[in-house]
């Protein structure tokens, strides 16, 4: 793997996560249970623990 490709995969998978972190935010002020949320969304507690740092 090139250098490139290299940083276009990981801009991607932070892309991905961005998104993911977004879509759980969303969800818990909709009041879907934590336990729904890390289900759904593949994040962990340690993930959603971000969002109340923002």
């Amino acid at each position: 793997m090139t250098i490139a490709e290299r940083l276009r995969q990981e801009g991607f998978q932070k892309g991905i996560r961005t998104n993911a972190l977004n879509i759980a935010k969303t969800m818990l002020d909709a009041g879907v249970s934590l336990e729904d949320v890390l289900r759904f969304t593949s994040l962990t507690v340690e993930d959603l623990a971000e969002i109340n740092h923002q």
